[in-house]
């Protein structure tokens, strides 16, 4: 008996029953009502500030063991709250503890929504950021060619156009800014290799009705998944002018701006003045990293003057 409203009458008019020639009275059965999953996207919406993100790898493994399934958009919007908040660090701590015994894997949007996160680092001022973002995208893509880590373990996630499209956009840009414009490494050939092969799995049709908010919803995640693709594109353009994927880039790039003005104008159409998580949310983020940094240094420079000020001996004049 689970209610408790019912619970009385068990005690005001007690139930023995015969087990196997043992009499047993029936007592209220206590039930234990286990924690809704919604509880996790509450805790998220309490996290106010980049310290407070260090509880969620906790916080997945208590509802992991409490055997509570963590919803896909959970797990996105984790995602985005870690990114938003540039905390690049946790997201790579999280993707490398993948797993059963961590209980997060990797889905689809949740692998693009962390690719994109990498970005956010691959934007810094800093070259040591940057290189360090475009080691972070492909230990990120290795971590996704392993089953274990993945909640379908046949995904081909590594293979995904926006994956690998948003890494050619890191590698492309580092070529950009810190090598001249020239093939950092042949990593852009290398990547606008890698996305031909898997340019058959870009979603080119997104089913877009007017008035819908499903379609809505479409619209703006086929902007955001596609416009760091759009980028990395256009500088590999420049960057590998002359060799045997210029054709194709010049070709699929045209393709895919067209694709990604159509979506902007259905949503300018469909949803004006309503926030977009663009590519410029990410490169905000970017930038207020960088402002952050810098007063950082400047607090840093300022104390080490201090301190040498400090140290440096004040020479003794003698007054006659």
């Amino acid at each position: 008996m689970h209610r408790k409203k019912n619970q009385y009458i068990l005690s005001e008019e007690p139930v023995i029953v015969d087990v196997a020639g043992e009499e047993i009275q029936l007592e209220p059965k206590s039930r234990v009502v286990p924690i809704p999953v919604k509880t996790f996207t509450t805790c998220l919406d309490l996290m106010k500030t980049p310290a407070d993100l260090d509880a969620i790898p906790d916080l997945i493994q208590g509802f992991h063991k409490a055997n509570r399934r963590i919803r896909e958009c959970q797990f996105e919007k984790m995602a985005r709250l870690i990114n938003m908040n540039g905390r690049i660090d946790l997201l790579m701590q999280l993707a490398r503890n993948a797993g059963d015994d961590s209980g997060f894997k990797f889905t689809l949007n949740v692998a693009r929504e962390f690719m994109r996160g990498i970005k956010v680092q691959n934007l810094l001022p800093a070259k040591e950021e940057a290189v360090k973002a475009l080691r972070n995208a492909e230990t990120l893509l290795n971590i996704l060619g392993e089953p274990h880590m993945k909640v379908d373990p046949d995904a081909r996630l590594k293979r995904d156009p926006v994956v690998v499209g948003t890494a050619l956009s890191m590698f492309a840009n580092t070529s950009v800014r810190f090598n001249d414009g020239k093939d950092y490494g042949d990593y852009t050939f290398h990547y606008s290799q890698r996305l031909q092969r898997c340019w058959d799995a870009v979603e080119w049709k997104q089913e877009l009705e007017k008035g819908d908010r499903k379609s809505v919803w479409r619209a703006k995640h086929a902007v955001l998944n596609y416009i760091p693709v759009l980028e990395g594109l256009v500088k590999a353009r420049d960057i590998l002018a002359g060799t045997k994927v210029t054709a194709w880039i010049e070709a699929e790039s045209a393709k895919l701006n067209n694709a990604v003005g159509e979506w902007r104008q259905f949503l300018d159409e469909n949803a004006p003045g309503k926030k977009q998580y663009g590519s410029h949310s990410y490169k905000e983020v970017a930038e207020r990293l960088a402002s952050e940094l810098n007063v950082e240094e400047e607090a840093a420079d300022k104390l080490a003057e201090e301190s040498n000020a400090e140290k440096t001996p004040v020479k003794e004049t003698n007054v006659v």
